[in-house]
């Protein structure tokens, strides 16, 4: 998981979880990225819906 908090652009808020193949290796990752104003420190519940996601898309790279 990796956040950016404005570190690259000032006003900028980044979410990131990496997907995993069956074995674990991490083959990409998915992210979502906004104003602060609006995906900040106060809303990482969107965290916890990048994990759902991945978690579905990962099924398939067992494939």
């Amino acid at each position: 998981m990796a956040i950016d908090n404005q570190e690259f652009e000032v006003g900028q808020f980044c979410l990131a979880v990496p997907i995993k193949d069956f074995m674990g290796n991490t083959v990409t990752a998915i992210s979502i990225a906004g104003p602060e104003f609006r995906i900040n420190n106060r809303t990482i519940g969107f965290l916890s819906h990048l994990k759902l996601i991945v978690n579905k898309i990962s099924e398939y790279c067992d494939l």
